[in-house]
């Protein structure tokens, strides 16, 4: 299994994330101003693991191949529909390193 230490071990202590990347990288939102995310309606997902690290698996001969890491994630991603009464998963795609995938916000399923 990936050691996540192990890649935090390159970076310097006294050169942190925050010095390092300091105003090379926008840290704005891309959230719109005033928007309900609660509200009904399909929402594109990305989740990026800390630092890019390839905690899912690997890619072979251009397939991608979970490892229990990946497993875990895609479990846990069809879960959220069960576990939710108002989302309903839609297509999704795990890579090493991040998870893509729409997810449908459907609080009053009666009025599509």
């Amino acid at each position: 299994m990936p050691n996540p230490k192990k890649f935090r071990e390159k970076i310097p202590p006294d050169k942190g994330v925050r010095v390092l990347f300091r105003n090379k990288y926008r840290t704005t939102s891309h959230r719109l101003t005033g928007f309900d995310y609660a509200s009904d309606g399909a929402y594109f997902i990305t989740i990026v693991t800390k630092n890019r690290y390839h905690f899912f698996g690997e890619i072979v001969d251009n397939k991608m191949v979970l490892n229990e890491l990946g497993k875990i994630a895609e479990t846990e991603w069809k879960r959220t529909a069960e576990i939710r009464e108002n989302i309903r998963i839609d297509e999704f795609v795990i890579m090493p390193n991040h998870i893509n995938g729409i997810l449908w916000i459907e609080n009053n399923p009666e009025h599509p």
